[in-house]
């Protein structure tokens, strides 16, 4: 973050706590409980959202070397993220091409992955690389039938993709097939930010994967405000962060909250 930008943001902070007030909507905003619990709004979600926009996929360092590979399912889409030879980083569906099965899984270093179910090689291209018994499948182009590409992007350290080709809504200029993402027109504005804390230069030490049954939004919405510090967390957070006190920007489809220490009172006013 550049210092000006950390200064403006201390002095908005620091009128707030002066002013008891906090950063608000225009106005009260009422949220239909069909928000949280109707499956076809979840299914639009899934399919606008998730699927049709970038998504942000782990940092750089987890795919530091060629041949370095990460799978996971994400929105029903199986992902596999691996870093070339050439160095680039590209995401393919996880899917062989011959019956559907998975060609990777979990993470890990690979020259080739081969489908576990008859033995289909590809490169770490996506390439189709080997056919068992190719002159079964007379006609079969191999140059066609590479992992399905989707379209990826790297930039501040960070890996970006989306789960299904074409352009993004709102973004028709975008071609069919373009296979790389713009992070920073996708970032609207936040790149410089990240970018200051350099997290090209961080490295992995562990992932934790939780899976509650609930909405994804209740994670969000309950999360971001300081609203609920003083009575849930009154003995952990509470005393470290001020309550019901914070800034917002919005970014594109993004936004950024900012909170306050109760130690900010040491500058108050310098």
């Amino acid at each position: 973050m550049k210092r000006e930008t950390q200064l403006e943001l201390a002095r908005e902070l620091q009128a707030h706590v002066r002013n008891g007030s906090t950063a608000l909507a225009p106005e009260v905003f009422r949220n239909p409980v069909a928000a949280y619990s109707d499956a076809a709004r979840a299914q639009l979600e899934r399919e606008r959202l998730f699927r049709a926009r970038p998504l942000f996929m782990g940092m750089s360092c987890r795919l530091p070397n060629p041949g370095d590979f990460l799978a996971e399912e994400i929105a029903g889409v199986p992902v596999l993220l691996v870093r070339g030879q050439d160095g680039a980083l590209r995401a393919f569906a996880n899917i062989c091409r011959h019956r559907g099965a998975p060609v990777a899984s979990g993470c890990g270093q690979a020259r080739v992955f081969a489908c576990p179910y008859h033995g289909w090689t590809y490169g770490l291209d996506g390439r189709l690389a080997g056919i068992p018994e190719q002159a079964s499948f007379p006609g079969v182009d191999k140059s066609t039938h590479g992992l399905q590409p989707l379209p990826a992007g790297e930039r501040h350290g960070m890996i970006f993709a989306r789960l299904c080709k074409g352009p993004q809504p709102q973004a028709a200029a975008v071609a069919e097939d373009a296979l790389e993402i713009d992070v920073d027109a996708h970032l609207s504005g936040l790149g410089e930010e990240f970018d200051a804390y350099r997290f090209a230069g961080y490295s992995y030490f562990a992932s934790e994967w939780m899976a509650p049954a609930i909405n994804w939004k209740f994670g969000i919405d309950t999360f971001l405000e300081a609203y609920h510090l003083p009575a849930l967390h009154r003995t952990t957070v509470a005393p470290l962060i001020r309550g019901n006190v914070g800034a917002f920007d919005a970014y594109g489809d993004h936004g950024r909250m900012t909170f306050v220490r109760f130690s900010s009172s040491a500058w108050d006013g310098k």
